[in-house]
């Protein structure tokens, strides 16, 4: 995998001998094989992911080509640690903190008893933030898919469908793409709209309101992330008009993004224009986040996010008004940071449909 070289070159600048890798997303993101149990143990010049007998026959077809060696583990994985360490005469394992539970800590601390554990900080999740051009290709691919997903149901999609069932009919359509779902879709109509995360219930769509809808495919382990929020019949001026704020609110986010900037300096242009237009305390959430492995990963557009976004870095632009009680928009697109300019992973547009 060019993300284990990656990994691995890393290593030798900063001169990490050892690294341990217990969290199922970053054992994807370094092997390219997914497994709900297993641990990776990476070396500068090798590595070795170990899984337990469900998945010793697949882990191996997809370490075929690649440059690690699989192993098969059985009970506890403390003696196969120190096997290796102890043979490569390694006394220094990296270990992530920033996923690891304190319980698992624990038990590491107390178990390798003559291995100085250090933590890992943000090592690795700086990488993730950057794609490769094969990270990019596959999430491009997830977002397309799920555009396409979109528009083959949206014209079958009305009044008197629950918002369950708008979800559920997405979600199949996704399925029969031979691919996964990114998250639990939300399908919000009317009073729920206002509710940024709300879940899908049996409340029937009617005409007059607004049904936000947000979801991703996944494909190859790689998520798209999109919203759209749309009319049922026709919306009322007070409708439009919010929809058209946070339209143009992502409109001038997208035209400063640029590699370098600080998320919070991006979220701020998104921000100003719904502070203008009245409804700043409509807007809760923060601008964007990074898309990845996971459909939540670092980096973010938000106003306390004062790192620098580095190019190469694929974010959701997705801001968003909600009036209790009443309705709510969102939109979110994804965008690939280049040098200098935001390039969009959506042809889908943002103009307000009405269903």
């Amino acid at each position: 995998m060019d993300t284990l070289k990656r990994l691995q070159d890393k290593m030798k600048r900063y001169g990490m001998p050892a690294a341990l890798i217990l969290s199922d997303e970053q054992r994807f993101y370094l092997s390219g094989f997914k497994s709900s149990a297993g641990f990776m143990v990476i070396f500068q010049d090798d590595a070795y992911l170990f899984v337990d007998s469900r998945y010793f026959e697949a882990a191996k077809l997809c370490a075929a080509s690649l440059s690690y060696e699989v192993s098969l583990f059985r009970g506890k994985i403390i003696p196969y640690i120190t096997k290796l360490l102890n043979d490569k005469n390694i006394s220094t394992l990296y270990f992530e903190d920033d996923l690891i539970s304190f319980a698992d800590f624990r038990a590491l601390h107390m178990s390798l008893e003559k291995i100085e554990l250090k933590q890992m900080g943000s090592f690795i999740s700086d990488l993730r933030m950057i794609k490769t051009a094969r990270e990019l290709e596959y999430i491009r691919r997830a977002q397309k898919e799920s555009e396409d997903a979109l528009m083959r149901v949206m014209g079958r999609i009305g009044a008197g469908m629950t918002e369950r069932e708008a979800a559920l009919m997405l979600e199949w359509e996704i399925r029969t793409r031979g691919m996964d779902a990114s998250f639990d879709f939300i399908a919000a109509g009317g009073e729920n709209s206002s509710k940024p995360h709300a879940v899908p219930t049996d409340r029937k769509l009617k005409k007059g309101d607004f049904l936000t809808i947000d979801f991703g495919a996944k494909y190859m382990g790689y998520c798209a992330d999109m919203t759209r929020t749309f009319a049922i019949g026709t919306p009322t001026d007070e409708m439009r008009h919010v929809y058209e704020v946070v339209r143009s609110a992502k409109i001038a986010a997208e035209r400063v993004i640029r590699a370098g900037l600080k998320g919070s300096e991006i979220d701020r242009a998104a921000r100003a224009v719904i502070e203008e237009a009245g409804y700043g305390a409509n807007f809760g959430h923060s601008l964007g986040h990074g898309v990845g492995v996971v459909v939540h990963e670092q980096p973010n557009f938000a106003p306390m996010y004062e790192r620098e976004i580095p190019e190469g870095a694929v974010v959701s632009v997705e801001p968003g008004i909600y009036l209790e009680g009443r309705f709510g928009v969102r939109i979110e697109d994804l965008v690939f940071v280049d040098e200098d300019e935001a390039v969009s992973l959506n042809s889908m547009t943002t103009e307000l449909i009405v269903l």
